[in-house]
């Protein structure tokens, strides 16, 4: 088990093909705000331009930073919510609440 995973939840990636790795009704308010507070808003903000679909390089345009940037808050990103791609990253953020659906 990572020491980097949030609260102990299970991977994103590692869903069934059923459902959502995590029950809406498994999540306390007090485990949302914990992971909210783990990811910083420039994460955050990088984890919603990727729901979206944008690419490494227009993330780095709209944010006006370096796309080398852009990849180092990605890899903080999956590191904390303990997944390895652009969409799993996505689906842990909806079902933690940290982005809505869609990226918004």
């Amino acid at each position: 088990m990572s020491s980097h995973r949030i609260m102990g939840l299970p991977r994103a990636d590692s869903a069934n093909s059923m459902g959502s790795a995590i029950d809406e009704g498994s999540i306390k308010g007090d485990e949302m705000a914990q992971a909210t507070a783990a990811l910083t808003r420039r994460e955050t903000e990088v984890l919603r331009l990727l729901a979206r679909g944008r690419s490494y390089g227009e993330i780095a345009g709209l944010l006006g930073v370096s796309i080398n940037t852009v990849a180092t808050h990605i890899k903080k990103l999956y590191l904390k919510l303990d997944v390895h791609t652009a969409a799993s990253a996505v689906m842990r953020g909806v079902d933690l609440r940290l982005i809505g659906r869609g990226g918004s």
